[in-house]
């Protein structure tokens, strides 16, 4: 009797400790997420190959990786150049480090947080992601007409969701 109670005891711990954990978890993501959707603010100026400008401004709250995916996904080079020409391309250098971790990548950009709920996606990898580096490619002409304004020189968010709408990461760029 006193063994089953034991072991009765025992589940009921680990069923809270994972309820607990999965609260926290959620808990920062979401933290995460608010923080994702607030209107951009500062970007990290970076030359064409990806190297940080010197004396140039630098934003440590970009393309930070969220709670859900610390381990499984890291942007190695974020957008760059950054500022980036209107009519030029801008890279972004990501590492899925896991099976499964991004089951499903959406890509989107705003510069009011309003502006997401009927963006249309810069770009979608509906797969799940394989392991590996992965270069995303985009052009400030898909989002910076689109956004509602003709002014070029404005800092837009640049965000990625997963198929699930959970933020992965973010980071902003200067479209000049």
């Amino acid at each position: 009797m006193k063994i089953h109670t034991i072991i009765l005891l025992g589940f009921v711990f680990c069923l809270s400790l994972l309820f607990c954990t999965q609260c926290t978890t959620n808990k920062y993501q979401q933290k995460f997420r608010n923080r994702a959707l607030q209107a951009p603010s500062g970007i990290q100026a970076l030359d064409a190959r990806g190297k940080h400008k010197k004396n140039s401004e630098t934003d440590p709250s970009d393309w930070q990786t969220a709670p859900d995916f610390s381990g499984l996904f890291e942007v190695t080079t974020p957008a760059h150049p950054n500022p980036v020409s209107y009519n030029a391309k801008f890279r972004i250098l990501i590492n899925v480090k896991a099976n499964d971790a991004i089951k499903g990548l959406y890509i989107y950009a705003y510069q009011q947080p309003n502006e997401l709920q009927s963006a249309q996606p810069l770009k979608i990898f509906q797969q799940t992601l394989l392991p590996g580096f992965k270069s995303i490619t985009l052009s400030p002409q898909q989002f910076a007409q689109g956004s509602g304004t003709s002014t070029i020189g404005n800092i837009y968010r640049i965000i990625f969701l997963d198929r699930q709408q959970r933020v992965i990461t973010y980071g902003d760029v200067r479209v000049k």
